[in-house]
């Protein structure tokens, strides 16, 4: 027998079993639900994160507000509160925010007018990102010892910590540099005029 013949019922073997195996529907949802479970669970979290980051804003602005209120109504300048008490009265207000005291920061300044107040400098040094260890600017400043009648902007600026693969690393703030956590930067702010209440002594 030549050795074409002996291949022949082999070949011939293996392509009804090529056939059957084609022919097998067993397993193509297991197969099916492998291939779309990634793509799926990383946009279901990517959902659950913005959707708690916007819940995170929100807490914010409200810890914002309610701490502003103090200052408007010169309860903050009376109590001689600093800027940690200030950062305390935001965060348990911010109900939600992982760390927040640590990872808050308040820039407080008073202006003699409206056209003053425009164009603030952002709170993220630029440099940062090329490694120089500096995350917020100098210019960064808080002022207790506003009076009365006195214009006033209150920002907070929280650090959010990105949890979901890939999405996080899309959506970080490239400020924060390239290495270590993927991080955005919150921000609420509060602008108002104190009310004349009666300044310290």
């Amino acid at each position: 027998m030549s050795h074409l013949a002996r291949l022949m019922p082999r070949t011939a073997r293996l392509w009804r079993q090529w056939r059957a195996f084609r022919r097998d529907e067993r397993g193509a949802t297991a197969v099916e639900f492998a291939l779309v479970i990634f793509p799926f669970m990383l946009i279901l979290m990517g959902i659950i994160e913005l959707g708690l980051m916007f819940l995170g804003v929100a807490t914010l602005d409200f810890g914002t507000f309610e701490a502003s209120r103090d200052i408007r109504t010169g309860v903050a300048q009376t109590a001689g509160m600093d800027e940690a008490a200030i950062r305390t009265a935001i965060c348990e207000n911010a109900i939600g925010l992982p760390n927040c005291e640590a990872r808050l920061r308040v820039d407080l300044r008073a202006f003699p007018d409206w056209n003053a107040a425009a164009g603030r400098p952002e709170p993220i040094n630029d440099a940062f990102a090329a490694g120089d260890g500096s995350r917020w600017q100098d210019e960064l400043e808080f002022d207790p010892n506003t009076g009365p009648n006195t214009i006033v902007i209150m920002r907070a600026f929280y650090e959010w910590d990105m949890f979901t693969p890939l999405i996080g690393d899309i959506m970080r703030d490239a400020r924060f540099g390239a290495g270590g956590e993927p991080r955005l930067m919150v921000s609420s702010a509060s602008i108002f005029l104190t009310e004349p209440f009666a300044p310290n002594p």
